[in-house]
């Protein structure tokens, strides 16, 4: 016969473990970690159902408190890692069904086992109940390998698969052995085995789920290196083209408008010439957060290229762009460079460009905020009018 109480306090370790772990990648990986919370929360609730479950060791008397915090923790855990797992695979969450299905396995294990102590009705509608969960989990897994395979992917409906025939099967032993189900679970080593495979199920279910945030999180990693500037840490010259393309698209058949700031830095090559290129460095880092000091929070700014930037503001109008292009130009002549004991004084000039025509290109709108950036390198406050595509 198996050792239960062993099973369920290694479960509960190894599954605290896990849930610890993922929180303490999740404070140091937020913005990479979609999905990661509900899965850290499953597996603290499988180790809190796991050990409540192995409190009826301490005599009759706390046979029904763990059989409740017991079931309410698997069943909490099940329901979290669909949630995790719909996350990560960029699938809508069955919540509504999800928790339907728990909460009546729930009130239905509650009711058998304080109105009328049946093992049989307990065992038999948490079984069907995690059942039904890991069917819809299935489910959802299949539908996104249609899209895009993954080896995790894989290993995740394998094991979600043998815990659902482990599922079904408990289930099946319930309606076979129903005349005499209490003595068979008690005596026969078919139900313990039974819980094992779930408990062990369970956990690997976890792992693969931690895989594939490791996958989900490389994969971030390289996009976002595709499309982030190492040195100012601001999106690239491909992110903004993305950006704009998306403000056109959206805004254009609206007729709103679309408006762009470039900004450059006057004779930025000096600064590398007599200072070095690790003080031209820390002038750039300097002007971004310059610019974000005047920049509203629902634009973007991206750095254009060895000396640009470019500030993208959607359902912004012209008079807007030019009040933003005169701020920034104004804030970095205002806020010199401190380095040691001298300051060092830059300069900048801006273009703006503003199109609200449905036939408008991200090329033709960057075109026009390059001919206002020239117009304003000749002015002597550095700033142009507003050029509008007609």
């Amino acid at each position: 016969m198996l050792d239960l109480t062993s099973i369920l306090f290694a479960t509960t370790l190894v599954a605290l473990c896990m849930g610890l772990m993922l929180r303490v990648f999740i404070r140091g990986f937020d913005p990479l970690m979609r999905g990661a919370r509900p899965i850290a929360w499953a597996c603290l609730m499988l180790a809190c159902g796991s050990a409540a479950s192995a409190l009826r060791v301490l005599g009759p008397a706390w046979l029904s408190l763990a059989i409740v915090l017991g079931n309410f923790g698997t069943l909490a855990s099940q329901g979290l890692i669909h949630l995790g797992l719909c996350r990560l695979i960029d699938r809508h969450a069955r919540l509504p069904y999800i928790g339907a299905v728990l909460a009546c396995s729930f009130i239905a294990s509650v009711w058998y086992t304080f109105a009328m102590p049946s093992l049989i009705g307990r065992v038999a509608v948490l079984s069907v109940g995690l059942l039904v969960t890991v069917l819809l989990t299935l489910w959802e897994l299949y539908c996104s390998l249609r899209l895009r395979r993954s080896v995790v992917t894989l290993g995740l409906i394998v094991t979600l698969g043998v815990l659902a025939a482990t599922l079904a099967l408990r289930a099946a032993s319930v309606w076979v052995f129903r005349d005499d189900f209490d003595r068979f679970y008690t005596d026969s080593p078919l139900q313990p085995l039974l819980l094992v495979v779930v408990m062990i199920t369970l956990v690997l279910g976890i792992l693969m789920c931690m895989m594939l945030l490791g996958e989900r999180a490389l994969q971030r990693l390289r996009e976002n290196a595709r499309r982030e500037d190492l040195l100012t840490g601001l999106p690239n010259r491909l992110a903004a083209d993305e950006a704009i393309e998306a403000a056109l698209e959206r805004n254009a058949p609206r007729g709103r408008p679309t408006t762009v700031v470039r900004v450059d830095l006057d004779n930025f090559r000096q600064f590398n010439d007599w200072y070095g290129h690790d003080v031209g460095d820390a002038v750039l880092r300097h002007v971004t957060t310059c610019i974000r000091n005047v920049m509203p929070r629902s634009c973007l700014l991206a750095r254009w290229g060895g000396k640009g930037y470019i500030v993208v503001m959607p359902d912004a109008g012209p008079e807007i762009g030019a009040g933003l292009a005169r701020d920034i130009v104004l804030e970095i002549s205002l806020s010199p460079l401190e380095l040691g004991h001298f300051d060092i004084e830059i300069a900048a000039c801006a273009g703006v460009a503003c199109s609200v025509r449905s036939e408008s290109t991200t090329d033709a709108l960057m075109l026009s905020a390059e001919a206002a950036l020239d117009h304003a390198r000749r002015n002597p406050d550095g700033t142009a009018g507003v050029r509008e595509l007609d």
